[in-house]
């Protein structure tokens, strides 16, 4: 069985992360999760949790048969990227936490004695999740970050640094698009709560449900997509919120 994270700088430190259930758990839970039509929602940290969770999906799949029920995990901060493509032919759904991405410089020593600088400097995956054709959802562990401003995370996620920080850069390879981050919130997240018939873009049918912001996030420098104001805000079709 795998550790949370495999890697010589966790053996150097002899701390390998905690995980919370052994593989032949994790898959009995996949298989029963997928046998009553339910998706699994997992939190993996480390590369060794993902590649876990993998593998028991794999083997509850085996005994199920395929589902498309869009597991999800969470988080992924240290991802191997071979295990990318897996994801995408699981159909497993990349929930990722874009306010984590910013790496201040007096953090980045913590990081790299626990993690190596090579794994320090590749977290956050979020470009490679897109690039090889995963679901990618945008999530924020709310009450953890908070406040959880929803165009702060898709700041981030296209800059990778907190705002107003430019030194807290982190992964510029990593860099997703507007567009793609948009979707992260939006269709995609619609999509891993199997709801994309209802929510997530504005369709004819769907619930109206939306915001009406003072600027193109699309157009506009990406260092002033947090702090664009929400004129309007409507809800099952009702505005509920006026600027």
């Amino acid at each position: 069985m795998k550790q949370a994270y495999c890697d010589p700088e966790s053996q150097k430190i002899n701390n390998h992360g905690q995980l919370r259930m052994d593989m032949d758990t994790l898959t009995a839970v996949y298989r029963r999760s997928h046998e009553l039509g339910m998706a699994v929602h997992l939190h993996a940290i480390g590369d060794g949790a993902l590649a876990m969770a993998l593998d028991a999906i794999e083997k509850a799949n085996a005994q199920t048969g395929p589902c498309d029920l869009r597991d999800a995990v969470a988080h992924l901060e240290v991802v191997d990227h071979a295990d990318i493509p897996r994801m995408a032919k699981l159909g497993v759904v990349a929930s990722t936490d874009p306010f984590w991405i910013p790496l201040p410089p007096e953090l980045e020593p913590i990081q790299s004695y626990g993690l190596g600088k090579e794994r320090t400097a590749a977290m956050h995956p979020i470009k490679s999740f897109f690039d090889e054709g995963v679901v990618v959802s945008s999530a924020s562990d709310y009450p953890i970050t908070y406040p959880a401003y929803a165009l702060e995370g898709i700041q981030m996620g296209v800059t990778r640094y907190q705002p107003g920080r430019p030194d807290s850069l982190h992964c510029p390879s990593e860099c997703a698009t507007v567009d793609q981050m948009i979707q992260a919130c939006t269709l995609n997240a619609a999509r891993q709560f199997q709801s994309e018939d209802r929510y997530g873009s504005i369709s004819v049918g769907k619930e109206a449900d939306m915001v009406l912001l003072e600027r193109d996030i699309t157009a506009c420098d990406p260092e002033q997509i947090h702090d664009t104001p929400v004129l309007r805000t409507m809800v099952g079709g009702e505005w509920v919120y006026t600027h």
